[in-house]
C-alpha cells in the first residue's frame, strides 16, 4: 500500500515508522528541514522537504496514485486542507488529526459527506472517551464500546466467590446475552471452548450489549459501583471534552489547572465543574484537596512525565 504522510512530529515519525516496517510504501512530507533530516537518517522511507497541503507538491509526488493519506502536522488547518486537496487529487483515502472542538462542534460525518474527509481523528476526544468508559466501569482494567456504544467489552478479573468460579463455560447460566471472548491464566491466553472452566483470578474478555453489560459483571462476581467524585489535573482539550461527556452524571467533577486564564476558560465552558487555580504537582496542594478522597484520579496534561508522578503521588 502507497501512503503519503504529512507531518513529522511525533505522531508521524511513529507512524511512517509501524508503517514502513508492516511493508507499505511511505512518503513524508515535511516542511521542517532538521525533521526530514531525521527521518531520513532512522526511517527507510522517502522524505522530502515541503509544504504538505500544496496542491503542487501533492501533484509532483504522485498523490493520484495513493491508497491513503494522513495529515498528522501541528495545525488543524494545514490537515484539513492537506486531506481535502489530497481526495480532490486522486487518493483513494484520506486521514486528518483536528484538534480543535470547534471544527468537531457538529456532525462528523459532514467532513466526508462535504469536504471528501474520510476520516478525521480527535486525540483528545479518543483519550477523554477511554477515561470516560473506565468511569462508567471502575471495576474494570479496561472497558471499550462498538458499534456506537451499543456493544461493551470488558476486561476484568475473576474474584474468590464469583458465582461462575470452578464451573465449565457449557454450564454457565445465560439469562441476558454474553460472549466470553479469551481468559487469561497467568502467562496463557486461552481461546475458551465449553469444556473450559473458570477459575478466581482469572482476567475474562467478555462481550455483551452495553445495557446488559451490568448483569453479566455480577454473574462474574463484580460489584458496579459509581464513581460520585472526580478529581481531573490539567485543563487541557482531554479535560474539557472529559468533563463534558460527564455532565449529566451527578458525579463531583474538579479540574486543577496552573494557567489563570485557561481556567477562566474552563469555568464559563464547563459550569458544571469546579475549576481550581493551582499547581497539581505540589503534593501540599494535593494533600490539601483532599485527593486521596476521590473516587478517580486522572492527570492530561500536557507533560508526560508530570502525568505520570502525580499518578503515583494520588495513589
Amino acid at each position: 500500500m502507497r501512503v503519503i504522510i504529512i507531518g513529522a512530529g511525533k505522531v508521524g515519525f511513529k507512524l511512517s515508522e509501524m508503517l514502513s516496517y508492516l511493508g507499505h510504501d511511505v512518503l513524508v512530507i515535511e516542511h521542517n528541514p532538521e525533521r526530514i533530516q531525521s527521518v531520513e537518517n532512522n526511517l527507510d522511507v522517502q522524505a522530502i522537504c515541503a509544504n504538505g497541503a500544496s496542491p503542487a507538491v501533492l501533484k509532483e509526488n504522485s498523490v493520484d496514485t495513493t491508497d491513503l493519506l494522513i495529515a498528522v502536522t501541528e495545525n488543524d488547518e494545514v490537515n484539513i486542507i492537506a486531506s481535502l486537496f489530497g481526495k480532490r487529487l486522486g487518493a483513494k483515502k484520506t486521514i486528518a488529526r483536528v484538534h480543535n472542538p470547534e471544527y468537531l462542534a457538529g456532525d462528523e460525518l459532514d467532513f466526508e459527506k462535504e469536504l471528501g474527509i474520510d476520516y478525521v481523528i480527535n486525540p483528545d476526544s479518543v483519550t477523554a472517551n477511554t477515561i470516560y468508559q473506565l468511569v462508567e466501569a471502575p471495576e474494570a482494567i479496561d472497558s471499550e464500546y462498538y458499534a456506537g456504544g451499543k456493544i461493551q467489552l470488558l476486561e476484568i478479573i475473576l474474584p474468590p466467590g464469583a458465582p461462575v468460579a470452578g464451573k465449565k463455560l457449557k454450564d454457565l447460566p445465560s439469562p441476558n446475552p454474553y460472549l466470553i471472548l479469551a481468559i487469561l491464566r497467568g502467562e496463557k491466553m486461552l481461546i475458551p471452548r465449553g469444556n473450559d472452566y473458570l477459575y478466581a483470578g482469572d482476567r475474562v474478555f467478555v462481550l455483551a450489549p452495553a445495557k446488559q453489560m451490568k448483569h453479566v459483571e455480577h454473574l462474574l462476581g463484580q460489584k458496579r459501583t459509581r464513581v460520585q467524585r472526580l478529581v481531573i489535573l490539567g485543563g487541557t482539550r482531554t479535560a474539557y471534552y472529559l468533563a463534558q461527556k460527564l455532565a449529566g452524571k451527578k458525579i463531583e467533577i474538579k479540574i486543577i489547572e496552573k494557567n489563570l486564564k485557561q481556567c477562566e476558560i474552563l469555568s464559563n465552558m464547563l459550569p458544571h465543574v469546579t475549576v481550581f487555580h493551582g499547581d497539581g504537582s505540589d503534593m501540599s496542594l494535593l494533600e490539601e484537596e483532599d485527593i486521596g478522597q476521590a473516587a478517580l484520579f486522572t492527570a492530561v496534561t500536557g507533560d508526560d512525565k508530570v502525568n505520570l508522578l502525580v499518578s503515583l503521588l494520588a495513589k
